[in-house]
């Protein structure tokens, strides 16, 4: 029998989380889509993940890599102004 159908990402304060954690995709997704943590890693380091939220925030992040690179320019930028 199927489990019934999970959304592992919602948006808060205009920033994806993986659902019902406090964890960015910003950050969980990137580690794990760009190579820097495997799957195994992610789990024996933040055990109350699943490998599908691990998966959903990784295949997230890729989706929308573009809009994560631009909010990291437009922060560094802003940084840099401030400085």
């Amino acid at each position: 029998m199927f489990k019934e159908p999970t959304t592992y990402i919602e948006i808060r304060d205009d920033k994806p989380y993986i659902a019902m954690t406090g964890y960015k995709v910003a950050v969980m997704g990137a580690m794990f889509a760009e190579g820097r943590a495997s799957l195994e890693w992610m789990l024996e380091h933040y055990p109350n993940l699943t490998p599908a939220q691990v998966y959903a925030a990784a295949a997230y992040y890729s989706d929308n890599i573009e809009t994560f690179l631009q909010r990291e320019i437009d922060a560094n930028r802003l940084m840099l102004e401030v400085n």
